[in-house]
């Protein structure tokens, strides 16, 4: 029981979440001052579980191998059965009896989950999945670069195109030229934006908590391409 574990080793706060595998995974339970527990150990005791699968809207789950990036699903007695009043995203994130997080991670070889990003913000261009995060990662690696982000945009051609909208360091100078050709170096060819897009930090679309608003950001990419 993870309660009667916490107690043992003096832990006053801990939290219980649910996850399932069919592999043997450790776990790390550890807090400021206090011991390290062996993840394999805990693993066992308190039958927590980890597993990375691939999903879709037909309730099929398949189960992906030791560093497979997947979206992070999950089950139990304390899941929403849904949100209120609202069928169709309810019908998006709670089917197959899991509930679907949307955020993408691998189970790496030492048992640790790693985020990756989010399956929304995955773009298809030319039939071709493109993860934003590998392409922000890198931009924003770039001296000069403050943030970047990865946006797909509409294109006749070929579904989807890659925009990255780059906001530089105060006084410093990057070319688009410098850019693309970063991406060209480290990436795939697919993946490599048609379009990189300068703005201010002031400019982007941001939630009341300061996360930049994708969605809106495509809105405002497609205009200025538009010459709007």
């Amino acid at each position: 029981e993870v309660r009667g574990i916490v107690r043992n080793i003096g832990f006053q706060n801990f939290e219980v979440v649910n996850f399932r595998t069919d592999q043997d995974v450790q776990i790390r339970i550890q807090e400021t001052g206090s011991a390290d527990i062996d993840r394999r150990e805990a693993a066992q005791a308190t039958d927590i579980v980890l597993e990375a699968l691939r999903a879709n809207t037909s309730a099929e789950i398949e189960v992906l191998g030791e560093g497979e990036e997947g979206e992070l699903i999950s089950t139990g007695p304390t899941h929403l059965l849904g949100y209120w009043n609202k069928p169709e995203e309810t019908s998006q994130a709670v089917y197959g009896g899991y509930l679907h997080s949307g955020d993408l991670g691998v189970v790496r070889s030492d048992g640790y989950l790693q985020l990756t990003g989010r399956s929304k913000e995955l773009y298809k261009s030319g039939g071709e999945l493109v993860m934003p995060k590998e392409i922000e990662d890198l931009l924003s690696s770039q001296d000069g670069v403050s943030q970047a982000y990865a946006i797909g945009i509409p294109d006749e051609r070929w579904g989807e195109v890659g925009c990255a909208v780059v906001v530089l360091e105060p006084g410093k100078s990057v070319s688009e030229d410098a850019l693309l050709e970063l991406c060209r170096t480290h990436l795939a060819r697919f993946k490599v934006p048609r379009h990189v897009l300068f703005a201010e930090a002031s400019e982007l679309p941001t939630t009341p908590t300061g996360k930049v608003q994708k969605f809106k950001l495509v809105e405002i990419a497609v205009e200025r391409l538009s010459g709007g």
